[in-house]
């Protein structure tokens, strides 16, 4: 049964949802912030799972041009609805290379599609086949100043299509991580990156701390132990320190 945050998120009106989740997102990841550090001089930005939009939603303010990468055909096609002219939706999965694949999307009601994976099937889910694109292969210019990825555990192999672009242009990263996913510690994944010419950063409470200081045990307890203290539009925070953004940005 729908809960009372999806039956809301479905009755709010499309633009309106899209522009409202963005401005919560603030309360749910607080390294958006990173948005307008980056995107500072404007320039071009990437979202990689583009879900609802929050990320691009945030991004479209101040980046010049915006592309987003969305394989869920009813997410890509709402984000062309609501988006901007200088947003541009590609319905598509970012991977280390060209091809098809299956993406397995929750149908647990709207919201759940954040969970898509392309590299474990959730209980309850979807079948389907989508298309896979390497960044590299986009058209996105030499002036990208951010690219965020979230697509629950396939994070590592869109960064692999993607080398010759973060190494051209050395945009910020912002990408979403957790060792449950990963067969291979988090600190491999992390110095996979930083090999590109990064440095990793996360958030404790306000403070900015190197990866080199993560600590899984410590803050990627397992999922289930998560507390929650609220569900908003399909999105759930939790009372803990559970941390899964991490931000890279230009070793120089």
């Amino acid at each position: 049964m729908p809960t009372l945050a999806n039956r809301v998120f479905a009755a709010v009106p499309e633009g309106l949802r899209w522009r409202l989740l963005g401005l919560q997102q603030g309360l749910h990841e607080p390294e958006v912030k990173v948005v307008r550090e980056a995107l500072a001089l404007g320039g071009t930005a990437l979202d990689v799972g583009g879900w609802w939009g929050p990320w691009s939603y945030r991004m479209s303010r101040h980046a010049d041009r915006v592309v987003v990468l969305e394989p869920v055909p009813e997410l890509a096609a709402y984000l062309e609805r609501v988006s901007p002219e200088s947003v541009e939706v590609v319905q598509a999965a970012a991977s280390s290379a060209p091809g098809t694949s299956t993406l397995w999307v929750p149908s647990s009601g709207l919201g759940s599609e954040g969970r898509s994976s392309l590299a474990l099937s959730p209980p309850e889910s979807e079948a389907v086949e989508v298309r896979l694109v390497k960044i590299d292969d986009l058209d996105l210019g030499d002036d990208l100043r951010l690219v965020k990825v979230d697509v629950e555990g396939h994070e590592l192999e869109a960064i692999r299509g993607a080398v010759e672009t973060l190494q051209r242009s050395h945009p910020v990263l912002v990408v979403e991580l957790e060792q449950r996913f990963h067969e291979q510690p988090l600190a491999e994944a992390f110095a996979e990156v930083e090999a590109l010419g990064y440095r990793g950063w996360f958030l404790d409470g306000r403070a900015w701390r190197s990866t080199d200081e993560f600590d899984v045990e410590r803050w990627q307890t397992r999922w289930e132990d998560q507390v929650a203290t609220a569900s908003y539009f399909g999105a759930t925070r939790y009372r803990s320190k559970f941390r899964n953004n991490f931000v890279f940005r230009p070793a120089d």
